[in-house]
């Protein structure tokens, strides 16, 4: 009987009506510029609005137009739980500099919301950016199966691939990665 169901159910709605997609994943890129490591974390709003209850009622949140405050204040609450950045053996202090919602298309799920954030930290001229340790598991800590990427721009613009990477714990506490230079 389940196999007539599933035949029926592929005949009237197709593949899509049986098989669902996950969203994108988080998407991390770091650069530098002007003494400062600069941090865009991009992740889908909907995936946002799972993780975290506090999120529930940004469905109807505006996009393309600046956050108002209390939001920036959530979503720097959420960040500074969910992102760390350690550099020569100290935690680098990040400060959210921006945030705004964007459209965004992709092939198998269609247009969906991101949250794009910017946290930028000081770093001396001259200091060498790498290796860091990223400790991040924003949307990770309740959608097990969300992954990210993480990117370093160059000066010119142009992204290079540093880490993949999914939910995981050492000791109870998110699991942080090793960037090394690119």
């Amino acid at each position: 009987m389940r196999a007539v169901c599933l035949a029926v159910s592929l005949m009237l709605g197709g593949a899509g009506a049986v098989l669902a997609h996950a969203l994108p994943g988080s998407v991390l890129t770091f650069s530098y510029k002007d003494e400062s490591l600069r941090l865009v974390i991009s992740f889908p709003l909907e995936d946002l609005m799972v993780a975290s209850s506090e999120f529930a009622t940004w469905e109807d949140a505006l996009v393309n137009e600046d956050l108002a405050p209390a939001q920036l204040a959530q979503i720097k609450g959420y960040l500074a739980q969910h992102v760390a950045i350690t550099h020569a053996g100290e935690a680098l202090p990040l400060v959210l500099t921006d945030a705004v919602l964007r459209y965004d298309q992709n092939a198998d799920v269609g247009l969906y919301v991101r949250l794009v954030a910017t946290m930028t930290s000081p770093l001396a001229q001259g200091e060498p950016v790498f290796p860091l340790v990223l400790t991040y598991d924003a949307l990770m800590h309740e959608i097990r199966s969300h992954r990210a990427d993480v990117y370093w721009q160059d000066s010119a613009g142009m992204d290079k691939y540093l880490a993949n990477f999914g939910f995981g714990r050492v000791d109870g506490q998110p699991r942080s990665i090793e960037l090394l230079a690119p």
